[in-house]
């Protein structure tokens, strides 16, 4: 976070791929930011069609900002109801409880959350519940998610690239992007 600051350069046009967003670090305006999952409302589409009856989503992460709050607000355009679940080094083993009430479960990449002893008490509390476990990191499908939506990482350098190219000579004050293209990997969970 810091090295990005320190790196921000306001004559030219800064891109970042980040998984903390630029408000949670302090980040000026003037930044472009390619987030390292898909965008929340072709995902949140794709479940609502998958599982009919996860209605209610919870989304773990531990810093939020942008993402979450947009999270929240394109799944209610879908019909599904999001509920940010934060967590932190206080509360992550007092959170299995919690997870009654959702009908499926999204682990949103940070760093807190992707930590190996995080990651693996979080997956298997989940798990003990039976719940629908979501992720957009390939790697987790070997640890008990359920359903990865990943990047295409190749894709994303060509978007980039193409936005470089079509920016010109524009004022961008602060911009989100959520790469176009991206993978669906699904295991055999009994929907």
């Amino acid at each position: 976070a810091n090295l990005s600051k320190e790196n921000f350069n306001r004559k030219a046009l800064n891109i970042w791929c980040l998984v903390l967003s630029p408000e949670v670090i302090g980040v000026p305006s003037g930044v472009v930011v390619f987030y390292p999952y898909p965008d929340f409302l072709l995902v949140f589409k794709d479940i609502k069609n998958r599982y009919p009856n996860k209605n209610n989503v919870g989304i773990i992460y531990n810093l939020g900002g942008y993402s979450v709050k947009y999270a929240v607000e394109v799944g209610k355009k879908e019909g599904l109801n999001i509920y940010p679940i934060n967590v932190n080094n206080y509360n992550v083993d007092k959170i299995e409880e919690s997870l009654n009430k959702f009908d499926a479960i999204f682990l949103l990449p940070d760093v807190f959350v992707l930590d190996e002893d995080n990651l693996l008490k979080l997956i298997y509390y989940c798990k003990r519940k039976d719940k629908l476990l979501i992720s957009t990191q390939k790697i987790l499908l070997n640890y008990g998610v359920d359903i990865i939506y990943a990047l295409d990482y190749g894709n994303l350098a060509f978007e980039i690239i193409d936005f470089i190219k079509n920016y010109g000579l524009k004022k961008i004050k602060y911009e989100n992007v959520f790469p176009e293209k991206f993978v669906i990997i699904e295991k055999n969970y009994q929907r």
